[in-house]
């Protein structure tokens, strides 16, 4: 649950496969970077959850 997926409110069809597919590229980018743990991918790549 790194990047927010229980906390989506997006549920209309075909958006939550959308974002399926963009948050596993964005994992498989952090594995070629030789990253293996996501949690600490992200901030260190520049990208930080936002929280409202």
């Amino acid at each position: 649950m790194t990047q927010s997926e229980d906390a989506s409110r997006i549920r209309v069809i075909p958006l939550p496969q959308l974002w399926a597919i963009a948050r596993n590229l964005a994992l498989n980018l952090y594995r070629d970077l030789g990253f293996n743990n996501m949690a600490q991918a992200q901030p260190r790549c520049g990208f930080s959850q936002v929280r409202y």
